[in-house]
Formats: structure tokens, C-alpha cells, sequence
């Protein structure tokens, strides 16, 4: 075997026994909460990265949504909500034409942030930060029902995310349906602003096995 056909299965081995943790332990939250009780906090946040990193939406996101936004020949991308599992989103940028930014609410976050180009502020009032149409894209991934949980937040940060995009800018929401209730479809707002997109290599409402999570592709009416 090749040692690029070794690392290959080293990879799927890796991401296999990674998911496997993470179903036993989301099975026996007992042992989940104990293990955050145990651990120290270097490597509690090394376990989380990686299980998150298991997840079929993170390797979506991963794979095949932040490829295809650092591909573009120029741009700016705005990524909403940063934690340790995220830190490593700037390095598709690196090489990249299109400037990568973050920003998240919780000032101790930032350290997870892109640095030298991240915003410490609640999604809903990005507008008081970013100048006006200047964001060609904004991924808003997992934030609604956990952290962006009140109506009028969404309202608010729906409005505040088109102002900041582009004309025909596109904005990628990442929601989970269970629990139920999550659904941005269901806001008329959402519907106001944006409409589906079909400019990109995906469905414009893709779901995928293995989870209740589902991603949203829109584009600034």
C-alpha cells in the first residue's frame, strides 16, 4: 500500500473510531458528564474538536462548503460563532483570495477567532461593526436555537446580516431539526430577504445521513 493510500485509511480509521466515541458517549451522558467533570481543560477541548470534527454536518462544512467559499477568485467571508472545533476554519483561507472572518459574542471566543480579523458582538448587531454591503458571504451555522434563541434576535440578525452582504451576496444557514422549532424556512423574514440558491454545487436545502442537521443556501434578494 502507498503511503498516500496509507494515510487515507489512517484518516477513515481515525474518523470512524472518533464518531464511535462520540456515539457512546452522547448514549451514556452519565459517562459524557462525568468526562467534562474529569478531564482538564487542554484536553477537554482537544476531545471536543475532535468529536464535533465527526460530525457528518462539520464534515460537510469542512469537505465541501468552505472549499467551494476559499475557491472564489476574490470576496469576503463572515463566519458566525467560534469555538475550539472552528479554530482551524481559517486555514482554507490561507492560500485563498477571499478574506475569512469571524466573530462571536462571547469576548473569551475570540482566542478561537481569525486572528487580527474578528468582531466581538452578537450576530444581530453586525451591522454596527461591518460596513455596509461589504460581505460576500455569511455562514451562520448551528447559532439559531443555540445562542440566537429569542424571535426578535433572529429578526434582527437576519436584518443586520443583509445589510452587510453584497447584492446577490449568499448567506449559509446551518440549523439542526431536532429538536423541532429551529426551522429559519418558517420565519417570513427569512423569506423577505433571501431565496434559495441555486449557485451552488449543492442543494440549495441539503440534508444528510447520519443527522437531524441541515444547511441552507441562500441569496440576498
Amino acid at each position: 500500500m502507498s503511503q498516500h493510500n496509507r494515510q487515507i485509511s489512517s484518516d477513515k480509521d481515525a474518523t470512524s473510531l472518533t464518531y464511535s466515541i462520540r456515539q457512546t458517549l452522547s448514549n451514556f451522558p452519565i459517562i459524557r458528564q462525568s468526562a467534562e467533570l474529569i478531564l482538564p481543560s487542554p484536553l477537554k477541548s482537544w476531545l471536543t474538536s475532535k468529536l464535533m470534527s465527526a460530525r457528518p454536518d462539520r464534515q460537510f462544512m469542512e469537505s465541501y462548503i468552505l472549499p467551494q467559499i476559499a475557491a472564489a477568485p476574490k470576496g469576503k467571508c463572515l463566519f458566525v460563532g467560534c469555538q475550539p472545533y472552528t479554530r482551524h476554519y481559517g486555514t482554507w483561507f490561507m492560500s485563498s483570495s477571499v478574506e475569512f472572518w469571524t466573530t462571536d459574542i462571547d469576548p473569551d471566543s475570540a482566542q478561537w477567532g481569525e486572528p487580527h480579523r474578528h468582531y466581538i458582538c452578537g450576530i444581530e448587531a453586525i451591522d454596527a461593526y461591518v460596513p455596509a454591503h461589504s460581505m460576500d458571504v455569511v455562514v451562520m451555522n448551528g447559532v439559531f436555537g443555540f445562542g440566537l434563541n429569542d424571535e426578535a434576535d433572529k429578526v434582527k440578525a437576519l436584518q443586520a446580516i443583509h445589510h452587510i452582504l453584497k447584492p446577490q451576496g449568499h448567506l449559509v444557514v446551518g440549523w439542526n431539526g431536532d429538536p423541532p422549532g429551529q426551522n429559519p424556512l418558517n420565519m417570513s423574514i427569512i423569506l423577505q430577504l433571501f431565496k434559495h440558491s441555486t449557485r451552488w454545487p449543492f442543494a440549495p436545502h441539503t440534508t444528510l445521513e447520519g443527522t437531524t442537521h441541515i444547511y441552507d443556501f441562500f441569496t440576498a434578494s
